[in-house]
């Protein structure tokens, strides 16, 4: 609640700092094995980063404002009474907020995204962004990551927009990474992603950005439906790499799934097979 009041206040820096403390070891992502860049994102730790406009969710990272609220403290700096009749009728007022709105949209180009899971083991995940759980998804350490990659933030989830009005005004709100707010607030009907985001400003407005974390590899997850030659490929590589390999599987009891190292499966098949 600290962190989503301060983000809330416009004070990034200090829900960054309470970010950092609560942050876990390990963040995970899915991948799917029919993208072309997935042994890049393997074999050479590459993350990619990406414009919100271009997510799934098409309110990922938009400004709300306030627009009423917003011009009547700027009517009140001229000590003017403010009103929709006084700012040009209802139609008028109408047509200057869907021109704002359509401005404000390059601000969804002024960073640049990169998410993560706090799970390896959600449904949803697995189906969205895993090829119906046919692809793999790959364990990050944090401690291995480098300090110039430290804006790692937690997604707030609220059924309430984040109010990004004040921004416009920068004359009240002290710090300059408050643009960074809006970038951390999603629907609810998000939040099984349990998201966290790496967040690099963009210069130059080119696509795609790419950060490199392949020390930072600390696991591969394979989905309940992955089999094939690069699946194969992909296991050999991490046995290589002395980095622990997990097959992701359903829970007999209830829905939910959960992993188990493909070393253990397969020294437990050994073993029953000796005892047959």
């Amino acid at each position: 609640m600290a962190y989503e009041n301060c983000l809330r206040n416009y004070r990034i820096k200090d829900a960054a700092r309470i970010a950092r403390y609560y942050r876990p070891q390990k963040l995970y992502k899915y991948f799917d094995f029919s993208s072309q860049y997935w042994r890049q994102n393997v074999y050479e730790g590459q993350i990619a980063f990406n414009y919100p406009s271009n997510f799934n969710d098409p309110l990922d990272s938009r400004w709300f404002l306030d627009y009423k609220t917003i011009y009547k403290e700027r009517f009140r700096d001229i000590n003017e009474e403010w009103s929709v009749e006084a700012f040009g009728g209802e139609a008028f007022f109408e047509n200057f907020i869907a021109l704002n709105e359509e401005d404000l949209s390059y601000l969804r180009y002024m960073f640049c995204l990169s998410c993560f899971s706090e799970t390896p083991h959600s449904n949803l995940m697995w189906g969205h962004y895993a090829n119906k759980h046919t692809g793999f998804c790959l364990e990050y350490d944090l401690t291995r990551v480098p300090p110039t990659t430290q804006l790692i933030m937690p997604v707030v989830y609220t059924d309430l927009p984040f109010d990004a009005s004040m921004i416009l005004d920068m004359r009240n709100i002290d710090d300059k990474f408050a643009v960074l707010c809006p970038l951390l607030f999603k629907s609810n009907d998000w939040s099984y992603e349990k998201e966290w985001r790496i967040i690099i400003p963009d210069n130059d407005y080119s696509i795609p950005h790419v950060i490199t974390l392949d020390n930072a590899i600390s696991g591969v997850f394979f989905g309940f439906r992955s089999y094939g030659s690069e699946r194969n490929e992909l296991e050999m590589w991490a046995e290589s790499k002395g980095i622990p390999a997990y097959q992701v599987e359903r829970s007999y009891m209830s829905f939910d799934f959960k992993s188990e190292l493909i070393e253990d499966i397969r020294k437990n098949k050994t073993h029953s097979g000796l005892l047959i």
